[in-house]
């Protein structure tokens, strides 16, 4: 919730999120969640949309990423693909194909996958 607060995003939906998923931010940058099972990636879809990003490792078990982001920026959109990759089950390749999609726009691309220590310190 101070993650939320200190960045202004305290609204009734992201508060509501705050039980559903991984959370992780990237310094100042968005936010993203991963969900953890079938149910949590539903209820990210549900809240895809105007200003924010699906991820996913398309083929196999994969979590739903949701990044809170207004622009495909590059390396944002490589940092929170790196985490989807991570939990997804092609944790253990080298490198993995992930979708991403944005208001009717989809496209893919390849990541190396980080190891967990590489992505701890984005964990709210």
């Amino acid at each position: 919730l101070r993650d939320l607060m200190d960045h202004g995003e305290d609204t009734d939906e992201t508060v509501a999120l705050l039980k559903t998923g991984r959370h992780f931010r990237k310094g100042e940058g968005p936010k993203l969640i991963v969900g953890r099972n079938e149910e949590e990636n539903k209820e990210l879809l549900k809240h895809s949309g105007k200003d924010r990003i699906i991820l996913e490792v398309k083929g196999i078990g994969s979590p739903i990423g949701l990044l809170f982001s207004k622009v495909a920026d590059a390396n944002i959109l490589s940092w929170a693909a790196a985490i989807v990759a991570r939990y997804s089950d092609a944790d253990e390749e080298k490198s993995v194909n992930v979708t991403w999609r944005q208001d009717g726009k989809e496209e893919a691309f390849s990541v190396e996958t980080p190891t967990d220590s590489g992505i701890e310190p984005y964990r709210i």
